[in-house]
């Protein structure tokens, strides 16, 4: 389970950003599992587990791309603390995952993740929703009315969404992709044989005149592809 934001997050023995080159942090709180059922690794340091409740000290774990924007090379990520929120103290940097990115056509973004035990109270009011993944071996569908039963049992109150399928948005947010690609495959097939055409065109004479001295079939039409894909790789390379 997860939700997030994004914020200017300070660290501990280090000065804010100005105000004009402010670098911001997708905030999340997370519950434990949630690296694990987004095929995440934890690279360095370690997971959320049960001890890290709301009286202990409060931890974060941040992503590569979070390293490689606030830390130098030299610096290592599990000694640095953040300071101020979420709950207005020091926040240790207990682990480092891998970057997951929030859209298909960027780069993934700096990101830290809280423990959803240790979210402030009084966040909840300002908190729309919140996003359970689910990760089966078995047929997603399959396994709806038990998330149904499930939810109900926990929260009764809430209204229960049909869940979405991770391989359906991907295919989905990639439609637009599959279409261009098939319409630029199109328009290269024309190119391809506008050029061919072409090329057999203006050297008919040429043709003609090589059959007459005896040039067979296959030595023509070597010449004739051979000159098109000269073309066709200087064009590529200017491309």
């Amino acid at each position: 389970m997860q939700n997030g934001s994004n914020a200017d997050i300070p660290l501990v023995g280090k000065p804010a950003d100005p105000i004009d080159k402010q670098r911001l942090t997708e905030m999340r709180f997370v519950s434990p599992g949630y690296f694990a059922a987004m095929q995440l690794p934890i690279l360095k340091g370690r997971d959320f587990t049960a001890q890290d409740a709301a009286k202990t000290q409060q931890v974060a774990i941040v992503n590569e791309a979070w390293v490689k924007e606030f830390l130098n090379t030299n610096e290592d990520p599990l000694a640095q603390a953040f300071k101020g929120d979420p709950g207005d103290g020091t926040t240790a940097i207990v682990g480092v995952a891998r970057s997951g990115r929030q859209d298909l056509f960027e780069p993934a973004n700096a990101e830290a993740d809280f423990p959803l035990t240790q979210m402030p109270q009084s966040w909840l009011a300002f908190i729309p929703q919140f996003y359970l993944f689910v990760r089966t071996s078995v047929p997603p569908t399959s396994i709806v009315p038990q998330l149904r039963s499930a939810l109900h049992q926990v929260a009764p109150n809430v209204a229960f969404r049909t869940p979405e399928i991770m391989e359906q948005l991907l295919s989905d947010a990639l439609v637009t992709n599959r279409m261009l690609s098939w319409l630029f495959g199109l328009l290269t097939a024309i190119g391809i044989y506008g050029l061919l055409s072409q090329e057999v065109a203006s050297r008919t004479r040429d043709i003609g005149v090589r059959m007459a001295l005896g040039a067979t079939r296959v030595g023509v039409a070597q010449l004739v592809l051979g000159r098109v894909g000269v073309l066709l790789i200087v064009g590529i390379g200017a491309g």
